[in-house]
Formats: C-alpha cells, sequence, structure tokens
C-alpha cells in the first residue's frame, strides 16, 4: 500500500512536521507545516501567502508513484473508473481519487467504498457525491479518505451507521443533514474541521454527556467534538479529550462567566461563544489555527483574550461589540483580518499589528473612537483594503516596539 494520505492539502499540498524562518516578507518569513506543488516542484507554504521564489523550490523526488518529500502522486494513466455503482475520478486538489455514485442506488443499502485504486489512494467524497441515496442504510468510509464533501449524504433518509475511517479530517457542511435515521456515526480523533449543519435534523444521533455539553466521538473517545454546550450554565470545563467545538456550541449562552478548554483542542468553530454576554475571560490553546467569524462576537464583559501564536487569520466580526477589551495582542503567525473584525470597540485604545499581516478586509477597524494603530509595517500594504481604517483612527507605521 503507498504511503496513506494522513495530512492537510495546500492546493496538493501534504503536512508535514517543521517550521522555518527565513529572512524576507517583513523581517522574517515563516513556513507552515504544510508543502505545496505544482507538476513539477514543491515548497513550504509561507504563512504570509507569498509564493517562495523559484531557488526556494525543489524538484520532485519520486519513489514509484509518488514523490517522497511532498507526497505528489504522479496522475494515474486512467483518471476516471466505475467499479460497481460508484465512480472514482482523479483529483489533483486533494492528491488522490474522488468518489461518487454514478446514479441513485434505489436498492442499495450498503455501500463499501474502495481504498484505493491501482496504487492511487481515494482521499475524497465528492460534495452531493451521495446525497438522496434513500435507500442507503449504511456505508463504511476507508482510511485513505480525508475529506466528506458538502452535502455529501444530504437527505440519505434511511441511513442509520456510518462507519468513518481513522484519516478523515473535514466534514462539510450538511455533510449528513436530514440523514433522519442516523443512529450511529464514529467521529475519528483524527478530524480538525466540521462545516455548519453537518448533522443538521440528525436528531436520532445519541450524544455523550460531560458537564451538561454534548459530545460525539467513537468508541475509544467519546469526546471528539463538543457540539452543544449547556444552556444557562455559568462555567463548563471541556473534556480533556475534545479535538472540536463545534459551530454556535455556546452561542447566546447569557449566563456563561468562564470555560476551561483544554490543549487538544485544534478548531472552535464561528459563532461559538457569539452572544455569550457574561463571558469574562478565555485561553485559546496554541493547537488552534483560527479566530473563526463572529467567535466573540458581542461578548460585552470580555475583559482578557490571549491570541496564541500559530493563529493565521482573524475572521469577519470575530470581535464585534466587544465592548469591555481595552487591547488584544495579535502573534505575527497572523496574516488575515477580516472584516468588521473589530468593530464597535468603544474601549480598544492601543492595538499592534505585525508585519506579517498581508491581507485586511473592508471596515476591520470601524466604531473604535479611542483606539491608536501601530503598525510594524512601513507603509499600507497591497493586500489591505482601502477601507481597513475607514474612521481613519491614529496609525504610527514602522512600529518597533516599546
Amino acid at each position: 500500500m503507498k504511503k496513506k494520505l494522513s495530512a492537510m492539502l495546500c492546493g496538493g499540498a501534504i503536512a508535514v512536521a517543521s517550521v522555518l524562518s527565513l529572512v524576507g516578507c517583513g523581517s522574517k518569513h515563516k513556513h507552515t507545516s504544510k508543502w505545496c506543488f505544482d507538476e513539477t516542484h514543491h515548497w513550504q507554504e509561507y504563512t504570509c501567502g507569498h509564493t517562495p521564489e523559484d531557488d526556494k523550490k525543489s524538484e520532485h523526488t519520486y519513489s514509484g508513484i509518488q514523490c517522497t518529500v511532498c507526497g505528489r502522486y504522479l496522475p494515474p494513466e486512467n483518471s476516471r473508473v466505475e467499479i460497481g455503482d460508484l465512480a472514482y475520478y482523479w483529483n489533483p486538489e486533494v492528491n488522490g481519487y474522488s468518489v461518487y455514485v454514478k446514479s441513485f442506488v434505489e436498492n442499495k443499502a450498503h455501500i463499501q467504498i474502495e481504498n484505493e485504486i491501482q496504487g492511487y489512494p481515494v482521499t475524497d467524497i465528492q460534495s452531493s457525491g451521495f446525497a438522496y441515496c434513500r435507500e442507503l442504510e449504511s456505508i463504511t468510509i476507508p482510511d485513505n479518505v480525508a475529506y466528506i464533501g458538502n452535502s455529501a449524504f444530504y437527505q440519505c433518509e434511511k441511513l442509520s451507521s456510518v462507519e468513518l475511517g481513522k484519516g478523515v479530517t473535514s466534514i462539510g457542511s450538511y455533510a449528513f443533514d436530514s440523514c433522519y435515521s442516523l443512529t450511529d456515526i464514529n467521529i475519528p480523533d483524527s478530524i480538525e474541521s466540521i462545516g455548519g449543519s453537518a448533522f443538521e435534523y440528525c436528531d436520532m444521533l445519541p450524544y455523550q454527556t460531560y458537564d451538561n455539553a454534548k459530545y460525539l466521538g467513537n468508541k475509544d473517545n467519546p469526546y471528539v467534538v463538543l457540539l452543544e454546550g449547556g444552556k444557562d450554565v455559568k462555567s463548563c470545563t471541556v473534556h480533556e479529550n475534545t479535538k472540536i467545538i463545534y459551530i454556535r456550541a455556546f452561542s447566546y449562552n447569557t449566563e456563561l462567566e468562564s470555560i476551561t478548554i483544554p490543549r487538544g483542542v485544534r478548531e472552535i468553530g464561528e459563532s461559538a461563544f457569539s452572544e455569550c454576554s457574561s463571558l469574562t475571560s478565555i485561553t485559546i490553546p496554541n493547537g488552534v489555527k483560527r479566530i473563526a467569524s463572529n467567535l466573540f462576537f458581542n461578548c460585552s464583559k470580555l475583559t482578557s483574550i490571549k491570541i496564541p501564536i500559530g493563529v493565521t487569520s482573524i475572521g469577519l466580526g470575530a470581535f464585534t461589540s466587544c465592548g469591555a477589551l481595552t487591547s488584544v495582542f495579535i502573534p505575527d503567525s497572523v496574516t488575515q483580518i477580516g472584516s468588521y473584525a473589530f468593530d464597535d470597540r468603544r474601549s480598544l485604545e492601543k492595538i499592534v499589528i505585525p508585519s506579517s499581516v498581508t491581507h485586511i478586509d473592508i471596515f476591520a477597524f470601524y466604531h473604535c473612537p479611542s483606539l491608536t494603530i501601530y503598525c510594524e509595517a512601513e507603509k499600507k500594504p497591497e493586500g489591505w483594503d482601502n477601507s481597513w481604517n475607514i474612521d481613519e483612527c491614529p496609525v504610527v507605521w514602522g512600529y518597533k516596539g516599546a
């Protein structure tokens, strides 16, 4: 069996474990842990989003059909293969085959997906690939599959059992939406992201509870995903084995004052703490790589937060209406700040934007009457929208620190 895809892609990039720094963009160029590649060369992705110069790229080194460095596969001779009711097509974006059902499977109760085709991995369930297979009752997804596409099993009304392989990292939005009969699904510890409404109307799913919160997981770890926090609770301790806090998990819990998040959490979904108007402080674990959109929207009593080194983006409206925050530290791993990220921050007095930030969207700093912005860049980078500072808060360019 060929080397299994076990990490995230960048275009067609496979993650490996290394972080390097080079002189470049601003003060230093930093690599992420991802390999990117084209047909002839591979390179490590820069955190700033820039593409390295050609002399920083290396030619592929193949052993058989796979590059031993970045993991790229040579394209197969057969780009489309049909086996039974299923069709597989070569998808360079996922560095493997994507699979979908050729036509509605009216009388098929169980489907078995191939783990590999002619030595190449099957890595992706195509978006809507099995949607409306209303007679489907169970499916086994092999270990090579990393991605479950958007609406992949939408409205499979009789689907009751899903066996996810150990390599699944991403479940798309609406993936199992309206699977009314779903009573058994294992979420592997490898999971890194789950899209919105992935389990909408799956009302028969059994949940594990811990400290008033609902979880999904697997036999060995029932607490992989915190789906819903307890309502009307003043505090919550997330289980130590949790990997994901799901979208809107604690939203509108106006009683929540504090939460303890373990180090193993790697993803906190959009709006997870929006409208938690009593929340005063929170510590985000180092494994989290993004501050999701509207994550702390209208957390009006939030006075303390530390964005960990390793976070690369701050999403749309992430800190909107967090009126009690007077300062926020942005680490130099951040490359993007979304629209309205710091909207309506009337107590915010100072913020330092590191030179690593190459993109700032419209109205990122809006309704911040007390704010002075300190930028390490000497002038506005090209990737910053012209309306990034629409209220014309005072800006200090070329800031070198206190």
